[in-house]
């Protein structure tokens, strides 16, 4: 390859990276993979309905909670994966609550699991939440990378002090992760 031409390559990758790395980490986008009603929200901005009918703030319940900052966020395990994949004990039960409470396609995508870590990680912390709301009560969320980001460490930081069923969901999510990962992406669980 001549000189010239990987000058032009190394410019055209490095104005690849840097447009990329233009977009803000507090930008809320929506999920392109995503069908169905979605709230476009702030962590702080969002409040938990006990079954008492109490609201409480994000910040009363997710403590010490901090969006992460910088280039590069911790993601949700997956985009999306068929619920029908989906045999970890505890986490098939979730999977189809969720999605049946949002758009009921078939499909547990990042919207809904984000919904499941923010109201399975405030139950498991021992808060008896009903519903997340904004203003109507949420059952898809996109938000920023930051406070997804913040959430993942959160709950991983915590994990150990919430209740078994909760370590178990969370447990199998990370599971089913792992799969769609080593599955080339293609979703589904492949074992218990």
């Amino acid at each position: 390859m001549s000189d010239n031409r990987l000058l032009r390559l190394c410019l055209v990758l490095l104005s690849a990276v840097v447009a990329a790395g233009c977009g803000s980490s507090s930008d809320i986008t929506r999920p392109s993979t995503y069908v169905g009603e979605i709230t476009s929200a702030r962590m702080e901005e969002l409040y938990l309905e006990t079954t008492d009918g109490k609201k409480l703030t994000f910040g009363q319940v997710f403590t010490g909670f901090e969006p992460q900052t910088g280039f590069a966020t911790e993601s949700l395990p997956f985009p999306k994966v068929a619920v029908s994949d989906v045999i970890y004990e505890a986490a098939k039960p979730v999977a189809e609550y969720y999605d049946s409470k949002a758009n009921n396609n078939g499909y547990l995508e990042g919207p809904e699991l984000l919904v499941l870590y923010i109201r399975e990680s405030a139950i498991g912390l021992g808060h008896t939440v009903d519903h997340i709301g904004v203003n109507p009560p949420v059952h898809a969320l996109a938000t920023s990378n930051a406070d997804t980001g913040g959430l993942m460490t959160f709950v991983k930081k915590n994990k150990s002090g919430m209740t078994e069923n909760a370590q178990a969901i969370f447990r199998d999510i990370e599971r089913i992760g792992l799969d769609w990962r080593s599955r080339g992406k293609s979703g589904g669980s492949s074992g218990r």
